[in-house]
C-alpha cells in the first residue's frame, strides 16, 4: 500500500514538473513576441464593459491584464468578448 501511494505521489509530482515546463514555453513565446493578448468580456461591469466616454474597455479584468502585461514586461492587446463569440474567437485564433 505504501508503494502504492509512493508511486502514485511520484508519478503526480513528475506531471507538474512536466506542465511547468510547458507553461514555462508559453511564456518565453510571449515574451518574445512582445505582446500578450487577453480576452476581455464587454458587457459585464465591473468586471469588463466598454466606458461608454471613451469608447475603452475597462474594469477589474481589463486592471488584472494590464498587471499581467506589466509583470511580463510585455505590451497588453484586449480582446472584447461575449458569451456568444469567445469560443469562435478561441478557436479562430485570432483572439
Amino acid at each position: 500500500m505504501k508503494q502504492r501511494v509512493l508511486a502514485l505521489s511520484l508519478l503526480a509530482s513528475l506531471t507538474s514538473l512536466a506542465t511547468g515546463v510547458a507553461h514555462a514555453d508559453k511564456l518565453d513565446d510571449i515574451q518574445k513576441a512582445g505582446v500578450v493578448r487577453i480576452a476581455v468580456f464587454d458587457s459585464n461591469p465591473p468586471f469588463g464593459y466598454v466606458d461608454p466616454q471613451s469608447k475603452k474597455l475597462v474594469g477589474y479584468d481589463v486592471d488584472v491584464a494590464e498587471a499581467i502585461g506589466k509583470a511580463l514586461g510585455v505590451k497588453v492587446e484586449l480582446r472584447a468578448t461575449n458569451p456568444a463569440n469567445r469560443i469562435p474567437l478561441l478557436v479562430s485564433k485570432k483572439g
